[in-house]
């Protein structure tokens, strides 16, 4: 009798049980690629998958941007010159999902979805007439950033039965500041940017349908503890 009340509670287990809390973040992988800038700035947009809400219960989520930027100056002095210079980019996000929309902020300097490198050769320049030179002198200006943001408080929006897709969308921006002490001097400003968006979700998967061997343990269990129960009486 106890073997066969400890197979009923084994099988019944193995029908009840759920599995912990899940984090799954590979299939929402979005890769914007680089973005050649020209003097207006440029963009790209992709799209991330939304949780789908068959599979379990959201109960967490976070999305992660990240920002390359590299970027250098070429001056180039008409007479003999004196000046100052620096260059930014500037990376900003936005999504057409209403709540995240609000949490990236509205595109103004001073959002918290806003990247920014700025970089330049230190003190007063001085260059001779006809004289061209790039800094800095090899490589790159170059910054990498990447912020997570906790989406929990928008957590209804972002699932759907099916699942489903919502877009996010990366516009940057570069320019130079300058301050010429004398001379005529031409600045010249090269720079790339690219932009990437991941979302992490973390479930509790849906309970799953007791399979049919599961049912037939069960079965037989029961099937057991009566046979035993009818055989103790005839005793």
């Amino acid at each position: 009798m106890k073997k066969l009340s400890l197979a009923l509670a084994l099988a019944l287990s193995a029908v009840g049980s759920q599995a912990a809390l899940v984090t799954t973040m590979g299939p929402q992988l979005t890769s914007f690629g680089v973005m050649e800038l020209p003097a207006t700035g440029a963009a790209q947009s992709g799209f991330l998958d939304l949780f789908d809400t068959n599979t379990g219960t959201l109960t967490g989520a976070t999305l992660f941007l990240e920002s390359d930027m590299t970027t250098f100056i070429t001056a180039n002095a008409v007479t003999a010159s004196i000046f100052k210079t620096a260059t930014f980019v500037e990376v900003r996000f936005s999504s057409d999902l209403a709540g995240l929309a609000g949490i990236l902020g509205t595109h103004s300097i001073g959002d918290a979805a806003e990247m920014i490198l700025t970089n330049g050769p230190a003190g007063n320049q001085i260059l001779a007439a006809g004289q061209s030179v790039r800094y800095p002198a090899a490589g790159t200006y170059s910054d990498s950033e990447l912020i997570p943001y906790d989406l929990s408080g928008i957590l209804g929006q972002l699932g759907a039965a099916g699942g489903g897709t919502f877009g996010i969308s990366c516009s940057a921006f570069a320019g130079l500041t300058s301050t010429i002490l004398g001379g005529n001097v031409g600045l010249d400003q090269t720079t790339d940017a690219g932009c990437n968006a991941r979302i992490a979700y973390t479930f509790s998967p849906a309970a799953s349908v007791p399979e049919p061997t599961s049912l037939a343990l069960v079965g037989l269990a029961l099937a057991g503890v009566g046979f035993a129960g009818a055989k103790r009486r005839k005793a």
